[in-house]
């Protein structure tokens, strides 16, 4: 009767002993990296407490002040508090969100950034408040009228341009101007003239706005920016 001894190959062992080790070094630095995360993420929200506790008091201040002199609650004499005036400067200093950029074919094969009437407005209210900030149109409207050649179905066109001069004045009195054109071809003239200057008030109003800052059209002109 003969007996066999089992072969153990002692290699095996130390392969399982150093993967085992990995195991654990990697878990340590997860457990690491979710510690620190975790305390990024206390310590951030502490910022935005105490962000709004000074923000609820910076507001207080301003309330106090207006009642005790009720010439400063006049739109326009209202300065903006020292935290919101930080955090407005702030967000006017960023770029705005590239996937608000839009492009259009402009003269010369050239491409165009842009952004929308309405998205410069949104910025707007987010930067100093729906009720922080005005827009005014400064005189009367340059019109132009031209009478196109009547066409030989006999209807008669009109062109018209129109150039606006806008004022945006901030809450706290700061102000700036500047134009904009637009023109519209019907058979109306009043149809043409006031999508002419509709069209050139919102361009008026979108150039005065990015002078306030990136996050107000001020982007687009950064040719490091746009690309």
């Amino acid at each position: 009767m003969s007996s066999t001894s089992e072969h153990v190959d002692p290699s095996a062992d130390d392969s399982e002993i150093t993967r085992l080790k990995k195991r654990c070094v990697q878990l340590s630095k997860d457990l690491n990296s979710e510690k620190k995360r975790r305390k990024q993420q206390e310590e951030e929200e502490d910022r935005e407490f105490e962000d709004a506790r000074a923000e609820v008091a910076d507001y207080e201040h301003e309330d106090s002040r207006e009642l005790a002199t009720p010439y400063q609650a006049m739109f326009g004499a209202r300065p903006f508090g020292p935290v919101k005036e930080i955090k407005t400067g702030r967000m006017l200093k960023s770029h705005v969100s590239k996937e608000h950029v839009e492009r259009r074919a402009g003269p010369g094969g050239k491409t165009l950034s842009y952004i929308t009437h309405n998205r410069v407005c949104q910025n707007t209210n987010e930067a100093f408040g729906y009720n922080g900030w005005s827009s005014t149109i400064v005189g009367r409207p340059a019109i132009d009228i031209v009478d196109l050649a009547t066409p030989p179905s006999g209807v008669r066109r009109y062109e018209v341009s129109a150039m606006v001069t806008m004022r945006v004045t901030l809450r706290d009195g700061c102000y700036h101007e500047d134009i904009g054109c637009a023109s519209h071809k019907s058979t109306s003239i009043i149809e043409a003239t006031g999508k002419a200057v509709k069209s050139a008030t919102s361009d008026a109003r979108k150039r005065v706005l990015r002078v306030f800052g990136n996050r107000l059209g001020g982007s687009v002109y950064d040719k490091s920016f746009t690309g």
